[in-house]
């Protein structure tokens, strides 16, 4: 009974299957980060997106600027927001270094930068200070916005998205920002709700621009407004309903949810600190890869149990037989040397099924 019982395949059947699963991730593009994650992934009934970088292409542009300074022209608006955002790594910042870079505008180097994630980035600029972000944002420095509302309405009826600039505490300007969705966002919307799981959209931008993106893509529950910690306790409100919540972000605003959720899905285009902080990194930057990645889950998942159905049935009959359960009527009685081989046969079986997941999966991974 000894010689023939095999408690190493218990112990083998999770890592095998997992490690398995990893390797075929890795070359499709998907980094898992941790050996529990693809035994996890497959229980996922709720996946809920980040908006700018993650369900867009993460490539915004400046479409319009509108200076409220008759002092001010609009490439003195862009240039002051460029020159406080040539810190940062945020989607819209690129768009307005860009745009800045386009005009050919000169930027002036700023000091005691610092951004509040989800809100914006307050600099000074010799002796003035400068504002920059969103309407909540210079609402909490006390700001006034209200003579912007005709035009903020414009922007946000064609799903832009404004990013105020303000001098001591007084507003100077509006740039407005597009980013269109990726071309497969609606395809994999499609194929998340047809395999059953909730969808959600959790936004730091604009209710209404979110909004505006949600039914664009077939989405039914869209948040904007939205800071760090705001899709924080959002996640944390599914998961005590009893959801199991996968979340996809990619940027540092997108860090704290990726660790609440139960499974964090990071862009490879995203920030470091998303990346490092998420379960499971796209390395393709392709968010067909998520559909990819729950398949893999679940494939990994299926392989486990075959696994550990496979060495408990061979211990529930072999160890019986080792013992001489058939000797008495029968007259079988396994020797020392053919119960050894069958207990190695038992490790090989789990491995070479393991292996198999590289077979099964590899049409569906090319």
């Amino acid at each position: 009974m000894v010689v023939i019982s095999c408690p190493c395949a218990l112990g083998l059947a999770p890592p095998l299957a997992s490690l398995a699963g990893s390797g075929i991730g890795a070359q499709r593009g998907l980094l898992v980060l941790g050996g529990d994650v693809l035994e996890t992934a497959h229980r996922l009934d709720m996946v809920v997106f980040d908006k700018t970088g993650t369900l867009t292409t993460g490539q915004p542009r400046v479409t319009h600027c509108q200076s409220y300074d008759p002092d001010l022209t609009p490439d003195d608006v862009i240039g002051l927001a460029a020159s406080v955002e040539k810190g940062t790594r945020h989607p819209l910042s690129a768009a307005i270094l860009t745009e800045a870079e386009h005009r050919q505008l000169t930027l002036t180097d700023v000091t005691d930068s610092a951004t509040t994630p989800g809100l914006g980035v307050v600099a000074q600029l010799k002796k003035q200070t400068l504002h920059i972000g969103n309407e909540a944002w210079l609402a909490q420095a006390h700001i006034a916005t209200d003579m912007t509302s005709d035009a903020v309405n414009t922007f946000i009826a064609q799903g832009q998205t404004p990013v105020y600039v303000a001098v001591d505490h007084r507003l100077v300007g509006i740039i407005a920002i597009a980013d269109r969705p990726r071309d497969e966002a609606v395809t994999v919307i499609e194929q998340l709700k047809s395999q059953d799981l909730q969808v959600q959209l959790l936004s730091g931008d604009r209710p209404e621009v979110a909004h505006r993106l949600a039914l664009e893509l077939g989405i039914g529950v869209s948040k904007g407004g939205m800071t760090p910690a705001d899709k924080v306790s959002a996640i944390e409100k599914l998961q005590r309903a009893g959801h199991c919540v996968g979340f996809i972000g990619d940027g540092i605003n997108d860090a704290p949810a990726l660790a609440q959720a139960d499974i964090g899905l990071a862009m490879h285009s995203g920030t470091d600190i998303a990346m490092e902080t998420a379960d499971i990194v796209l390395m393709r930057d392709d968010l067909t890869d998520v559909l990819a990645a729950l398949d893999l889950s679940r494939s990994t998942f299926n392989k486990i149990r075959q696994n550990l159905a496979w060495a408990f049935g061979y211990n529930l009959v072999c160890i019986p037989l080792a013992a001489g359960v058939l000797l008495p009527n029968f007259g079988i009685a396994l020797s020392p040397g053919f119960a050894g081989g069958f207990m190695a046969f038992s490790s090989m079986g789990v491995v070479l099924n393991s292996l198999l997941l590289r077979w099964q999966l590899r049409e569906r991974c090319e």
